[in-house]
């Protein structure tokens, strides 16, 4: 088969940055090219670039062979290039039928749109695709998730496009749904399209791509195929650090005292008969695709939600946890996915929020704050957490992610918090952010506490963990150590196999 794709020297620039630099990028019919690379390195610009959505300054673009001039994402569209996004963008109170022909309907006689045409034409598509499970006159609002994404599939497909760009398409798919997802994706291929595939799950890419091209800073610095196409290349590519720099550990000792107990948790169908124990000095990884029941958990560990049964024990006492606020005073600590809704208020100022939980102890008589107390105390954990920020007066909304998590940690770390629940505190911050963060779990185990990392990377609970519990469907399927582990007895425990 021939090139779907061609992307030669790329360039754009942006006011004081090289957002590509001399990018080449090119993909075959019927093949499955993998683009990554970290948060920045160029990916997405070059996507936008292939979209119309942002001009190129220099470099050509050919698709089938032919130079082409893409200035608006018309141009793209008409040229047969379709895009999948992460968020689906399909209507949810609309057929499937009428999701598929969304912003292209079919008009018959006096400029009225012919249903009839539509059924045909959205019928011949799943047909086409595979997808003859699926009821034409089914409310998107009621298919599942993997459902949605074949219709948003079918959408792309009703004009024979010659290259579609999947963009995070499993982020919030289960591994059932992950697998038919690869299945139709492998049926696109047979007919002839061209398949770019955008990923933070890097598991899923030896498995599904025939090709791997890494970015890094603005350039293609690598581009590999077949058997060649490993995790620890991919990882070593696109950071260009190694295991140690990317895992750092910090020598704890895991104490004989058990910190925190959970004993047969269970909540509606979402968390069911969970137990487990995390001794003090312990890093416990917890792991699971999407819809495990992992957040649900730390929800209940924190006080957020109330369990139907089961109980709770902290340092051997049971607890009852009605409210964050329970949780707080149980030095019960929560460094959520969502910091900036859940875990800071993004509009006030660092020293703010990192004084906000013991707001009482910078307090005086009066209830007037002491400033000077609260600048010391900010600083302090400014140096000691390595928060890069032009000072404690800085507002949160303008840090960077990685920062921001920082900055959630040193507000429990202030309160006295010695049970830090981690719930996908990672997503979203690049490689070297995350690096900080692991430290960061490391000397708080150093210290003593006890540490819960929830995570859906199987490569960081395999670098941060002593201990790895994976979930299934609400149940804890498999238990075993970081040397027990790996990534393949991880896939089939987070696949309810035991």
């Amino acid at each position: 088969m021939g090139k779907a794709l061609e992307m030669v020297n790329i360039r754009k620039t942006f006011p004081g940055v090289v957002a590509l630099d001399d990018a080449s990028f090119d993909l075959n019919e019927g093949e499955v090219h993998a683009l990554l690379g970290e948060n920045g390195a160029g990916k997405s610009t070059l996507m936008k670039v292939l979209f119309g959505i942002y001009r190129k300054d220099s470099g050509q673009i050919r698709i089938r062979g032919e130079e082409v001039d893409i200035a608006r994402p018309e141009d793209s569209y008409n040229l047969g290039v379709r895009l999948i996004p992460q968020e689906l963008s399909l209507i949810p109170t609309l057929s499937v039928m009428e999701n598929i022909f969304a912003g292209q309907l079919p008009v018959g006689r006096f400029n009225l749109v012919d249903r009839n045409q539509m059924k045909e034409g959205a019928d011949e598509v799943l047909t086409q695709l595979g997808f003859t499970t699926i009821d034409l006159k089914t409310r998107v609002s009621d298919l599942s998730v993997s459902a949605q994404q074949m219709v948003a599939i079918a959408r792309a497909f009703q004009s024979s496009p010659s290259i579609i760009v999947f963009d995070e398409p499993t982020s919030a798919l289960s591994r059932e749904e992950t697998d038919n997802l690869f299945t139709i994706i492998r049926r696109l291929k047979t007919q002839g399209v061209g398949i770019v595939y955008i990923t933070h799950r890097l598991e899923e890419v030896p498995e599904i791509a025939d090709r791997v091209t890494i970015m890094r800073d603005g350039k293609v610095v690598n581009t590999t195929s077949g058997a060649k196409i490993t995790i620890p290349w991919i990882v070593d590519t696109m950071t260009g650090l190694s295991a140690e720099e990317r895992y750092p550990q910090v020598e704890h000792e895991i104490k004989n005292e058990v910190g925190l107990e959970v004993r047969n948790i269970c909540i509606d169908d979402t968390v069911r008969d969970v137990s487990f124990a995390v001794r003090r000095g312990e890093i416990l990884g917890i792991t699971g695709f999407v819809g495990a029941g992992k957040t649900e958990l730390a929800r209940i560990l924190f006080g957020a939600e109330i369990p139907d049964s089961g109980e709770i024990y902290l340092n051997g006492k049971k607890l009852s946890l009605r409210s964050p606020d329970d949780a707080i005073k149980h030095g019960i600590a929560l460094i959520p996915e969502d910091r900036r809704n859940d875990g800071l208020i993004v509009s006030r100022r660092l020293s703010e929020n990192l004084t906000l939980p013991n707001i009482g102890d910078i307090t005086r008589a009066g209830g007037v704050l002491d400033m000077g107390k609260e600048q010391e105390i900010s600083n302090q954990y400014i140096k000691d957490l390595s928060i890069v920020t032009p000072s404690a007066r800085q507002r949160v909304k303008y840090l960077s992610g990685g920062n921001q998590q920082k900055v959630v940690v040193a507000k429990w770390v202030n309160a006295k918090a010695n049970v830090f629940i981690f719930d996908e505190a990672t997503r979203g911050i690049d490689v070297r952010a995350k690096a900080e963060i692991y430290r960061i779990m490391g000397n708080l185990a150093k210290n003593g506490a006890v540490v819960i990392n929830i995570s859906m990377e199987f490569a960081e609970v395999l670098g941060v963990s002593d201990r790895i519990l994976v979930m299934y469907k609400g149940r804890i399927t498999a238990e075993m150590s970081r040397e027990e582990a790996d990534l393949d007895s991880l896939f089939v425990a987070a696949g309810g196999e035991v």
